[in-house]
Order: C-alpha cells, then sequence, then structure tokens
C-alpha cells in the first residue's frame, strides 16, 4: 500500500510539473488566442476576445442549436427594445418566440438595507429569541418600502407595454 501511494504521489508531482512547464512556456512564447480558436458553435465565441462589457451590441437571436454553424436566418438581432430602460425580453418556454417584456426597477438603497436588517436579525437570533423581534422591525420596513411601488417606474413600464414583434 505505501509503495502505491508512493507511485500515486509521483505521478501526482509529474502531472503539476507538466502543467506548470506547460503554463509557463505558454506565457512566455504561446501566440494569443483569437476571438474563436475552436471554431465553436455557441454564441459566447461570437465575440471578441476579450469580450465587451456587454458582449453583443444587439441581442441577437437564434433560430437553432448551433447558431454559429446554422445558416443565417431572419431576424438576426432583436428590435424594439427601449435603450432608455432596464427592459428586458421575454421569450416563451418551447418555441424562444417573443412573449412579453419586463422593464426591471431602477437601483435603489433598499436591497442593501433590507440584507443588512436580515443579517443582524439572524445573527441576533442565534443569542436570544428577542434577537427576531427587535431587528424585524427595520427588516419589515426596509423590505416594504423596497417593493412598495412607485408611480414613476410603474407609468414608465405601462408606457414601454407593447407587442414584442413590433419595434
Amino acid at each position: 500500500m505505501n509503495l502505491l501511494s508512493t507511485i500515486g504521489a509521483a505521478m501526482l508531482a509529474v502531472g503539476v510539473a507538466l502543467f506548470v512547464w506547460n503554463a509557463w512556456h505558454s506565457r512566455r512564447h504561446g501566440v494569443p488566442a483569437g476571438a474563436d480558436p475552436w471554431q465553436a458553435n455557441t454564441l459566447e465565441w461570437a465575440t471578441a476576445s476579450p469580450p465587451p462589457a456587454a458582449n453583443f451590441v444587439a441581442v441577437p437571436v437564434v433560430h437553432g442549436r448551433d447558431p454559429l454553424w446554422d445558416p443565417p436566418a431572419t431576424p438576426t438581432h432583436v428590435a424594439g427594445l427601449a435603450v432608455d430602460a432596464r427592459e428586458v425580453l421575454v421569450t416563451t418556454v418551447l418555441d424562444a418566440q417573443p412573449d412579453h417584456r419586463i422593464v426591471f426597477p431602477v437601483p435603489t438603497i433598499w436591497p442593501f438595507l433590507s440584507a443588512l436588517a436580515l443579517t443582524a436579525l439572524f445573527v441576533a437570533s442565534i443569542f436570544t429569541p428577542w434577537g427576531v423581534v427587535w431587528p424585524a422591525i427595520p427588516a419589515t420596513i426596509a423590505l416594504t418600502l423596497w417593493f412598495w411601488p412607485r408611480r414613476d417606474p410603474t407609468e414608465k413600464a405601462r408606457a414601454l407595454e407593447r407587442s414584442p414583434l413590433v419595434p
């Protein structure tokens, strides 16, 4: 058993040494890979390397299982999404046909304050039962203010509601 574990450790050491040598050699003498060095079939290989912050300027439409290998089809990009709102196109589950749009709310401080209040609640609950009662008050207030609908974003979301097929 000792000989077997020694052989295994030696094989592991050789593998680690090969990896370190290959990483060093590639870093020093290797050629940087292009945007799609594998001629892959999925969308993550359709952008530049390294990818830009938003990946795609316009959201591509996928017509098959292998979007980079399939012949081009129309439409090629999603059109009609708002550029001044945080809007997402939602598709049907089976056919991936455009179904509706969701407008995400604007960023606020309330999720952070809710997380702090709930953290205080859970930590305090370890030490005393009253640690659930008192931190529950600011947690409830923060969660209520976080989820309370506001007039301006709701009106903007209603104004943006339209068929996803119509730009």
